[in-house]
């Protein structure tokens, strides 16, 4: 399902593509269904392609009923995968945003705002 294409199939993962290493990491962890995983950057550094395989892997492990936290620092990934997100500026929570309420780019500039505002004298 997440269409893991090895170099060869009795290679080392350490020799797999990154897109491939994390969608078998990702495998892994969600073999048995957990009751909730954390994932953080879950598609940093792979391909489209790996990126569209980890998002519809992630929709399924939250319709099969397990809480997703997803920690991300690309807010379209946040937005579009997120039913609710939170976003924070110099480690404080500063809004709260249900699925579809704003865009990546009003998403930036309230937590701009807000840096600028803890960071002024």
């Amino acid at each position: 399902r997440l269409h893991i294409v090895p170099p060869h199939t009795d290679g080392a993962l350490r020799n797999y593509s990154g897109g491939n290493q994390q969608k078998t990491l990702f495998a892994k962890w969600t073999l048995e269904l957990p009751n909730f995983i954390v994932l953080d950057e879950p598609t940093r550094g792979v391909d489209i392609g790996a990126k569209r395989s980890i998002y519809e892997a992630i929709v399924n492990v939250a319709e099969s009923g397990a809480a997703v936290l997803l920690i991300s620092s690309e807010l379209e990934e946040v937005l579009g995968m997120s039913h609710r997100a939170l976003l924070m500026s110099n480690g404080r929570t500063i809004g709260e945003v249900a699925h579809g309420d704003i865009d990546a780019d009003q998403a930036l500039a309230v937590v701009l705002e807000a840096g600028d505002k803890v960071s002024a004298p």
